[in-house]
């Protein structure tokens, strides 16, 4: 992820937690490992930011403009596995017009989890390298795409699953003090052994 990317979602997060809690940091710096430092008073907060998405997903949006330009895509099936799918593969996938059922309820929902997993499990790694600097709070932005559906079905699933993927004590030494997942109206946030749920309503 580039920094103008990373620094997009850094400020997306920012601006939601100005609206919920007033926090806003005195200064933003940018660093790498972690991505960002904010200064908050005397505190000084580590964040370091990344994607959840799918492989899939981005090399089918690589493919949609060489490709079909023009078309619309399917991207409920879009997903990393073994062994990787070829290009044609995924344009045969993302065109798939047949009228076949594709599982965007529980299913779907756990291939979801197991991106944020894989991201989740990237950044600790990261955190717990010796060159990455530490501070008096170290923060993980997981800012999900493509975001998930605005509906009751969603949001519990969503909820549900992270949960129990957060109660899982890591077997790292150290771990980030607060993890955002980030997705368009939904903000999730572990902190403290809590999980907590903003949901941003349409206006």
């Amino acid at each position: 992820m580039d920094k103008a990317t990373e620094r997009a979602n850094c400020d997306a997060l920012l601006n939601r937690l100005r609206d919920l809690d007033g926090f806003v940091p005195d200064s933003i710096a940018d660093s790498e490992k972690p991505d960002f430092i904010l200064k908050v008073g005397r505190k000084t907060i580590g964040l370091e930011a990344t994607l959840g998405v799918e492989g899939e997903y981005i090399r089918a949006t690589k493919q949609q403009q060489i490709v079909c330009r023009q078309e619309s895509i399917i991207i409920t099936n879009l997903k990393d596995r073994e062994p990787r799918r070829t290009n044609q593969e995924i344009v045969d996938e993302m065109l798939d017009t047949d009228g076949s059922w594709r599982d965007i309820s529980m299913e779907g929902m756990t291939a979801w989890l197991g991106k944020v997993s894989k991201a989740l499990d990237s950044k600790r790694t990261k955190l717990n390298q010796p060159d990455f600097q530490l501070f008096d709070e170290n923060w993980l932005l997981i800012y999900d795409f493509p975001f998930l559906a605005n509906d009751v079905l969603a949001r519990d699933q969503a909820s549900q699953l992270l949960a129990g993927l957060f109660v899982k004590v890591p077997t790292a030494d150290k771990d980030f003090d607060t993890i955002f997942i980030y997705s368009g109206r939904y903000l999730f946030r572990w902190s403290e052994n809590k999980l907590v749920l903003n949901h941003k309503r349409l206006e």
